[in-house]
């Protein structure tokens, strides 16, 4: 027997939202469109850097700040700045 999928009704507030939000881009989208050039490349680079943002979770943005701090994985098990906040939250602590 197949189950049936149910539809949620979304709120109305957060499709509306939604819908204000996609029109918005669309018209960021065509004025750097419009625009072309160097303008148009940098915002696709903005719209890149906040698709990575979105996917970026906490913990890997501590990875990605240690990585910069130190140079390999070794170093950050062993990291020795304690006074740093990310310090007791540093990957790679059961290696």
């Amino acid at each position: 027997m197949q189950k049936l999928k149910v539809k949620r009704s979304m709120n109305p507030e957060v499709l509306a939202k939604g819908k204000q939000a996609l029109e918005q881009w669309r018209k960021e989208k065509a004025y750097a469109e419009k625009k072309g050039g160097k303008f148009l490349e940098a915002w696709k680079e903005e719209q890149a850097l906040k698709k990575a943002q979105k996917k970026t979770t906490p913990m890997m943005a501590i990875k990605n700040f240690c990585n910069d701090c130190v140079a390999t994985r070794t170093d950050i098990t062993n990291c020795t700045a304690r006074q740093c906040a990310l310090w007791i939250y540093r990957p790679y602590q059961n290696d």
